[in-house]
């Protein structure tokens, strides 16, 4: 039975909740949950508009280099359909580690990131792949692109050649068509073939030069030119000129 200082007290209190002057206890001490994932980029072609296919390429990769550990990136990865393709832990509730050197595609230059996520994708074809991001709290960032595979260069094209009185240096341009041109196998006609290795450390996706010096005799020359990358070897390129008879 309150007293009447009990009272009055408990009349204050109620005066005071009701003019939303004092929180209960219950209220007080009510978090609201955690239900923000990791604001992470996740689209590997955003110069394409959603909705399209990513162009060919042989890795599908998102990275930031810059990652605030308030945004409570966990986990993040690539997967296709319920398949995990690449997963990488970044905070097991121990602290964020960051990713740390990584070369992105098409660069020559590695650089310190926070955070990178990528696949290689081994062959042509259309992939579907998710990217996602978890936090601790299990809430999941996603998104799904359609990503193009890479395939075999195209065929070897718009040659050019300067011509020597003994050797002639021989040019070209070709479609990488999503995997870098690591080699080309070069034929001067009744003569054994060769390969002209590349010189670029990040080569293009797309279309990127070639070039050889080859011995050259009077009359007519024919240069066939095949170009690889990861997935095969091209159709042959041909080339025909002629050095003067002196």
């Amino acid at each position: 039975m309150l007293g009447p200082l009990g009272t009055a007290l408990t009349a204050v209190a109620a005066s005071l909740l009701g003019a939303g002057l004092l929180v209960p206890a219950s209220a007080a001490t009510t978090e609201e949950p955690d239900t923000v994932p990791p604001q992470v980029r996740l689209d590997p072609c955003p110069e394409v508009p959603l909705g399209e296919a990513c162009s060919r390429r042989e890795v599908a990769a998102v990275w930031q280099e810059r990652v605030d550990p308030a945004e409570g990136l966990a986990v993040a990865g690539v997967r296709v359909g319920d398949t995990v393709l690449s997963e990488r832990v970044y905070d097991d509730g121990t602290g964020f580690t960051p990713y740390g050197y990584w070369l992105p595609p098409q660069n020559d230059v590695v650089s310190d990131y926070d955070y990178v996520t990528e696949t290689w994708l081994q062959g042509p074809g259309r992939y579907e792949l998710t990217f996602y991001a978890r936090d601790l709290a299990g809430n999941e960032a996603t998104l799904t692109r359609a990503v193009q595979g890479p395939d075999v260069p195209d065929r070897p094209h718009h040659f050019r050649v300067g011509q020597g009185r003994r050797f002639a240096q021989v040019t070209w341009w070709v479609d990488a068509r999503g995997s870098g041109i690591s080699h080309h196998v070069v034929q001067l006609k009744g003569q054994e073939p060769f390969e002209e290795r590349t010189s670029q450390i990040a080569p293009s996706y797309g279309l990127q030069p070639g070039g050889t010096v080859v011995p050259v005799r009077p009359g007519r020359n024919v240069v066939r030119v095949r170009s690889v990358n990861l997935v095969g070897e091209s159709a042959p390129g041909r080339f025909v000129f002629r050095v003067p008879r002196r």
